[in-house]
């Protein structure tokens, strides 16, 4: 038969594994959710646990969703794979939206020196579909992706004379 001072014990045990989880990387709420669920945490338990990490800040949606996408726009993704992918972690789409919002993007800046990289002076259609696709598949809207290529094939076009 269990006792109270059992539950008490394995509560305790069970936060001493959360931490040692949080200890080694950020995990967004699901992801820790899903983690404790592995390690064969009832579900009343890890919603405690999940309370009590929240409660004492060592469990964070919306930093851990300012960090991805801090990391996200250093790779160069767009804005449409960072909102998705974030989603795909188990960050809530509302809170993904609005942490988002927080953040200025000018995709067409940004785009701009990567579609002229990526071109590499080829502005045959094949490679300018290829290099659309490329950026479509990092999160660009087509309307940037086009503007950008257009852009550096008119200024090439312009060396050129």
């Amino acid at each position: 038969m269990h006792t109270l001072q059992d539950a008490s014990h394995s509560l305790q045990n069970a936060k001493k594994k959360t931490m040692n989880i949080l200890s080694v990387r950020s995990y967004c709420t699901k992801e820790l959710a899903d983690k404790l669920a592995k390690a064969e945490f009832g579900e009343d338990v890890i919603a405690e646990l999940i309370e009590w990490a929240v409660e004492y800040r060592f469990l964070d949606d919306a930093e851990y969703a300012r960090r991805f996408i801090d990391t996200a726009i250093a790779k160069k993704h767009g804005r449409k794979k960072i909102e998705r992918d974030m989603v795909q972690k188990g960050i809530d789409r509302f809170l993904a939206e609005d942490v988002l919002a927080e953040y200025e993007f000018d995709e067409a800046e940004t785009l701009r020196p990567l579609a002229e990289k990526r071109l590499g002076g080829d502005f045959s259609p094949k490679n300018k579909a290829r290099v659309s696709r490329y950026f479509a598949s990092r999160g660009y809207t087509f309307g940037d992706i086009s503007d950008a290529i257009r852009s550096v094939c008119a200024d090439a076009q312009e060396d050129e004379y």
